[in-house]
């Protein structure tokens, strides 16, 4: 289903993040198509506790990862050091301490 792909099967890409290109024809659209709604970040950071609570973490990891990345890069979403941003690494870092990736986890409480 839509609610339980990938990221990356969601046409999601990690590599323009915050660029604000359009996606060229035929090409999956890309974070900064994301990149200044507030509304995106809120539905993926509830998607990703509600996997999380089912028990699907590796996919709730990816929603938010998407999530955080999204606050970090968006200075309208207050940008690497805004609340929001702590936030989502705060749920970032705890599922992916979740899935065994601790060390990860740990560079993003610093």
């Amino acid at each position: 289903t839509a609610a339980s792909a990938s990221p990356a099967a969601m046409g999601v890409s990690a590599g323009s993040a915050g660029s604000g290109k359009p996606a060229a024809a035929g090409e999956p659209p890309h974070w900064g198509d994301l990149a200044a709604d507030r509304s995106v970040v809120q539905a993926r950071s509830t998607l990703a506790q509600a996997l999380k609570l089912q028990g699907r973490l590796k996919e709730a990891v990816a929603h938010f990862s998407i999530a955080y990345r999204l606050c970090r890069d968006t200075p309208a979403l207050g940008g690497p050091d805004g609340p929001n941003t702590f936030a989502a690494a705060s749920n970032f870092a705890s599922a992916l301490q979740d899935v065994g990736r601790s060390s990860e986890a740990g560079a993003l409480y610093r």
